[in-house]
């Protein structure tokens, strides 16, 4: 883990599955990416700004950045939705698994990130 923290590269986190891709589970629930969809980590509800909402704060080793994970319950799922833009102001759920992704030139699903 410590590699991975060490490795963070912040020109890699523009290009990341998700900010811009969906993953969907074969029971049609949302997911910020193929990651959190494994880890059954659903999409946030709750939006950027002056949401309530639950925070999880996971630990990492650089004490001067704290990964925020938002814990949605059950998930929404395709059949709750009109639009995609209604996700536009909706946090990513993020876990200690995203330094995968940002580490050196990143990594998404279409290769390097930077």
């Amino acid at each position: 883990m410590n590699l991975l923290l060490e490795s963070f590269n912040p020109g890699a986190v523009d290009g990341l599955m998700c900010r811009n891709l969906f993953s969907i589970g074969w029971d049609g629930r949302i997911f910020d990416c193929d990651f959190n969809q494994q880890l059954d980590l659903p999409l946030a509800t709750s939006k950027k700004k002056g949401a309530d909402e639950d925070k999880v704060v996971d630990k990492v080793a650089d004490e001067k950045k704290k990964v925020v994970a938002t814990r949605a319950g059950p998930g929404i799922t395709v059949f709750d939705v009109d639009s995609l833009e209604a996700f536009q102001d909706t946090r990513i759920t993020l876990g200690q698994h995203c330094y995968g992704c940002t580490a050196g030139s990143g990594s998404s699903c279409s290769g390097a990130t930077s």
